[in-house]
């Protein structure tokens, strides 16, 4: 930003948090590949290589198609893409270098995880692990339960979802027409100054002219 000339305002942050919901999905997935490696008992830096190359395909293109959609903003003629410059700019380095990050330095990081021979040894190690073990169980039965219930649903009965899908796009779309959600294209800000014409006829004194403008 400060090579480009770049000011920290409301544009820039909200670019900031853009990217930063954008950049976490691709570190969950890598972490996500390189622990299932370890919970099968591969050794910590194996289960990282292999991790990573699991998965460095599909995150590569998928920042490559994200850098892609947000490519055209950087060339938003006029005053508005000056001022609109820094999403594209930011995002786009942020999703550059979070690859970079994701599959040369984290799982550098990621192949000092413990393995499914660790056992807790002090009080602090055992707190933690009873969490998480709590965690994985909720999860492991949600996931196993209702969601593995719902897909199966969703992949026996596809016309049921299609046609729920649409009956859904048809209730938000009478919405707007009914009223019941407003919309306007671009609110009236209020400005701290007024400007007027005043228009007077031929041969008016500047006296009156001042008159009426007061």
């Amino acid at each position: 930003m400060l090579v480009l000339d770049l000011a920290i305002n409301t544009i820039s942050l909200s670019a900031f948090v853009l990217g930063i919901g954008i950049i976490v999905d691709d570190a969950i997935v890598v972490a996500e590949h390189i622990h299932y490696e370890r919970m099968k008992g591969v050794p910590g830096v194996v289960a990282a290589i292999r991790g990573a190359q699991r998965i460095k395909g599909a995150l590569i293109f998928a920042v490559l198609t994200s850098v892609a959609a947000f490519t055209p903003l950087l060339f938003i003629p006029g005053g508005i893409g000056e001022v609109w410059t820094a999403w594209p700019v930011i995002i786009i380095g942020m999703l550059l270098i979070s690859l970079v990050e994701a599959l040369l330095i984290l799982p550098s990081h990621l192949s000092h995880l413990h393995g499914p021979e660790w056992v807790p040894t002090n009080l602090g190690d055992r707190f933690f692990s009873s969490i998480r073990g709590l965690v994985d169980r909720l999860l492991s039965a949600f996931v196993n339960g209702p969601v593995d219930r719902a897909l199966r649903f969703a992949t026996d009965q596809p016309a049921v979802v299609v046609a729920g899908a649409i009956g859904l796009l048809v209730v938000s779309l009478s919405l707007v027409p009914a009223g019941i959600v407003p919309t306007t294209f671009a609110d009236v800000v209020e400005g701290d100054f007024v400007t007027a014409n005043l228009e007077m006829p031929d041969a008016t004194p500047a006296e009156r002219t001042l008159e009426v403008a007061m």
